[in-house]
C-alpha cells in the first residue's frame, strides 16, 4: 500500500498517558502461564512475548513493544472483538499533546459528544462527552451514504451488479414516480453520483446524468438494489460482509440510516485507510472499485465521488436547489487527499492516507445546521494540523 508522510511511531502509551510499567512503582508481578502480569493498584500491565496489555477495569488497551524500542510497525487494527485499541502518546511521534488538547477544546466546545483521531490506526487522541462513553451510538444520518457506497462496491466486486445496470434491471420498474421510458435509462452510477435527474419525489427533471442534485430519495433506493443484487436483505449483508470483519459492534441499521459509535465510525475510517482491508484480509479485492468511489465522480461536482465527499479539487456544489458551491477545495486548510463521509448535524469520518489519519465527530450541529460541509470542517481541521510535526 502506497502511503506518504508516514510517521514512524516512537512510542505506544495506555489511555489517559498511562506510563511504562517500571515508571509505576507497581505493588505486584506475577506469572500467570508464559505472561507476566505486573499489577498497579486496580490496573494490570500484562507482558506476553514483546507485547504489552494494559487492564484497567472493562478496558484493555495494546502496547506494542516494537514501537517503544523505536521501530516503525505500520498500520494497527484493533480486534474485532473487545474494547482493547492501541494508543500513542502524541510527543512520542512529534505532535504537540497541548495542541491536540486544544482541538479536542474546540471540538467539545462546538457540541461535540465524541472525537477520535487515529494516526495509523492507532488513538491519537479520543474524549467524550459526560454523557457519552465509547460505545453510546446514534444516527449518523448521511454517513450512511458512504458505508452504502462501500457495500455496493463489494456487490460489484462479486460480479452481482454493474454500475451501469439500470436500476429497473434490478428493481422492476415502477420503482420511480417517472414515466417507464426515462426510468428505464437511470443507472446505479446515477445513483451513487447524484445524477439520477429525479427531484426528491423521484419525478423527472431532468436527463440522467445532465444535473448535480444532491437528492436522498433517489439514494435510499440503492438500499433495494443492495437487497435485491445480494439475495438478502440490506441488513443482513453489511453484517455478513462489514460489521462483523471489521468489528462494528455498536451499529444499527435504521430504515433510511445507520447508527453508530464513534469507534464504530472510525473502524470504518480505518478500513477505508487500509483500501479497503483489516489487517490482512481484503475486504475489496479490485482496487479499482475503492478507488473509483473516492475520485470525482463527474465534471458537474468535482468534489463527490460515489457518495463520498472529496477535498482538494478545483470546485464543489453542496446540498441543496439550486446546489451552492464555490471555487477551490471544499476544505482549503484540510489535507488535499482527505475524503469525506458527512451527516447532518455535522456527524464526520474525515480519512487522510498522506498523513496516516482519521478523525471522526459525533455530535449535534456546530453553529447553524447545514447539509454536508459546514465551517465546522475547516476550524477543526486548522485546530488539529497546528498539532502535527
Amino acid at each position: 500500500m502506497k502511503r506518504l508522510g508516514l510517521f514512524a511511531v516512537a512510542a505506544i502509551v495506555g489511555c489517559s498517558g498511562t506510563t511504562e510499567p517500571e515508571d509505576l512503582g507497581v505493588d505486584a508481578a506475577v506469572r500467570e502461564g508464559g505472561a507476566e502480569v505486573v499489577r498497579d493498584g486496580g490496573a494490570e500491565v500484562v507482558r506476553d512475548g514483546g507485547d504489552e496489555v494494559v487492564r484497567d477495569g472493562g478496558t484493555e488497551t495494546v502496547r506494542d513493544a516494537g514501537a517503544r524500542d523505536g521501530g516503525s510497525p505500520g498500520l494497527y487494527f484493533p480486534p474485532t472483538v473487545g474494547d482493547t485499541w492501541a494508543t500513542v502518546e502524541p510527543s512520542s511521534v512529534g505532535w504537540d499533546s497541548s495542541a491536540i488538547d486544544e482541538a479536542l477544546d474546540y471540538a467539545m466546545g462546538e457540541r461535540s459528544t465524541a472525537v477520535i483521531i487515529l494516526l495509523d490506526g492507532r488513538i491519537l487522541a479520543e474524549r467524550y462527552a459526560a454523557t457519552w462513553d465509547l460505545h453510546t451510538a446514534r444516527a449518523v444520518f448521511s454517513v450512511t451514504k458512504s458505508v452504502t457506497a462501500f457495500l455496493v462496491g463489494l456487490l460489484e466486486q462479486d460480479g452481482a451488479l454493474e454500475l451501469d445496470d439500470t436500476v429497473t434491471t434490478h428493481l422492476g420498474a415502477g420503482w420511480s414516480a417517472a414515466a417507464p421510458a426515462d426510468e428505464g435509462v437511470i443507472t446505479i452510477r446515477h445513483l451513487l453520483t447524484m445524477t439520477s435527474g429525479l427531484d426528491e419525489g423521484l419525478a423527472r427533471v431532468a436527463a440522467p446524468g445532465d444535473v448535480w442534485f444532491y437528492n436522498t430519495p433517489a439514494y435510499h433506493v440503492l438500499f433495494d438494489v443492495i437487497a435485491a443484487a445480494s439475495g438478502q436483505s440490506r441488513d443482513d449483508f453489511a453484517s455478513t460482509r462489514l460489521h462483523e470483519p471489521i468489528g462494528l459492534m455498536d451499529s444499527t441499521w435504521l430504515p433510511q440510516r445507520l447508527s453508530m459509535s464513534a469507534r464504530d465510525m472510525a473502524r470504518f475510517g480505518l478500513m477505508i485507510l487500509a483500501e479497503g482491508a483489516w489487517d490482512d484480509t481484503p475486504l475489496v479485492t479490485d482496487p479499482t472499485i475503492l478507488d473509483a468511489a473516492l475520485r470525482p465522480s463527474q465534471s458537474l461536482n468535482p468534489a463527490y465521488g460515489h457518495l463520498w465527499w472529496l477535498n482538494g479539487q478545483d470546485g464543489f456544489l453542496l446540498p441543496g436547489d439550486p446546489a451552492p458551491g464555490g471555487a477551490g477545495p471544499l476544505m482549503p486548510d484540510a489535507p488535499a487527499d482527505l475524503v469525506a463521509a458527512l451527516g447532518a448535524g455535522d456527524k464526520k469520518i474525515y480519512v487522510a492516507r498522506s498523513m496516516g489519519l482519521v478523525v471522526v465527530r459525533h455530535g449535534s450541529s456546530a453553529g447553524e445546521p447545514v447539509a454536508a460541509s459546514s465551517s465546522f470542517d475547516n476550524l477543526l481541521w486548522q485546530a488539529i494540523l497546528r498539532a502535527a510535526p
